[in-house]
């Protein structure tokens, strides 16, 4: 999986072939910030399901619990649905301690 984003500051996150992703935290990071993370993440499954761009048409955000100071994130994302002009997906990211956040997205095909 390739992030279309790199040189917007999302370069920091590392897929892995089975379609998940890491970031390594090495300082406090606010849940907007992790919360930013998980969407590219999510948008970049979408993309990819499509084989297309796409552009977000709702974004919803869960926050279960406080990012680490340190440590690693870990964020996977699944296909919901595709159709002809729409992708609906979802995401998590969590650490070894447990969930916290998860997303539900529906992007438009372009």
């Amino acid at each position: 999986m390739t992030d279309q984003a790199t040189d917007t500051g999302f370069d920091a996150l590392t897929y892995s072939a089975d379609g998940t992703a890491q970031l390594s935290l090495a300082g406090p990071m606010t849940e907007e910030m992790l919360a930013a993370y998980l969407a590219r993440m999510v948008r970049t499954s979408a993309a990819q399901a499509a084989s297309a761009e796409v552009a977000p048409v709702s974004v919803t955000v869960d926050m279960l619990g406080a990012p680490p100071e340190r440590g690693t994130v870990q964020f996977s994302s699944d296909i919901d649905r595709k159709t002809r002009t729409i992708v609906f997906a979802n995401g998590d990211a969590r650490t070894d301690d447990g969930p916290l956040m998860t997303a539900t997205a529906v992007f438009r095909i372009l």
